[in-house]
């Protein structure tokens, strides 16, 4: 649901700007609901730099691929390659911790969230994906737009690993 509705918003906004403004509009409802009442600061100054580079790698990169690939992908083909950020996480996880391997409890936890997924997407595999006019930004082909989708999700999993160790 969630690539479908994004699918509609790019179909009557920029992408950029779409993706941008959803963003902005959710940021500043989160800080108005963590603020309200307190004084208190809710971000360390130590942190800012390191929540910056997360929320680029998440939100600009990140995300700013996804809405590029659904200008010219169907939106269940969009969410079956998102779906892969769980296992990009694990991967990099386990080399930043010098592990070499994942616990085999971990890797079977990711094959049955991924093959969850497969019921959801299911009933709209084969159908053409909306598609555009044409500006000069979208993917040229279906190739192009899973190597974005593939370098978002990468980008998002670093993002979390990067925002998981503030305090």
């Amino acid at each position: 649901l969630t690539y479908e509705m994004i699918e509609r918003g790019i179909a009557n906004w920029p992408p950029i700007l779409f993706t941008s403004l959803r963003f902005a509009l959710a940021g500043a409802m989160l800080l108005l609901a963590t603020t309200r009442g307190t004084h208190q600061q809710i971000v360390r100054t130590h942190s800012l730099a390191r929540l910056v580079i997360s929320g680029l790698l998440m939100f600009v990169t990140g995300n700013g691929f996804v809405v590029w690939a659904l200008q010219s992908t169907d939106p269940g083909i969009v969410a079956i390659l998102v779906a892969m950020v769980p296992i990009h996480t694990a991967i990099l996880t386990s080399l930043q911790k010098r592990a070499a391997t994942l616990e085999p409890s971990a890797c079977f936890g990711l094959v049955i969230a991924l093959a969850a997924i497969y019921p959801l997407i299911a009933p709209t595999l084969g159908q053409s994906g909306q598609h555009f006019p044409t500006t000069g930004w979208e993917p040229r082909s279906p190739g192009e737009a899973a190597l974005g989708l593939q370098i978002g999700c990468l980008s998002w999993s670093a993002g979390s690993i990067l925002a998981a160790g503030v305090d």
